[in-house]
Order: structure tokens, then C-alpha cells, then sequence
């Protein structure tokens, strides 16, 4: 269960980064 959450988390982080930089390059951040 620890690590499963482990990934769910990484997963969300990569994506939630992966979207954040992508608003940046736009120039909405």
C-alpha cells in the first residue's frame, strides 16, 4: 500500500509539474 502511494504521488507531481511548465511556456504563469 506505502508504495503504491509512493507512485500515485510521483505520478501526480510529474503531471502536475509536467502542466505547470507548459502554462509557463505559454506565459499564463
Amino acid at each position: 500500500m506505502f508504495h503504491f502511494a509512493v507512485k500515485v504521488n510521483v505520478i501526480y507531481f510529474v503531471k502536475y509539474n509536467f502542466h505547470a511548465r507548459k502554462l509557463k511556456s505559454v506565459g499564463i504563469c
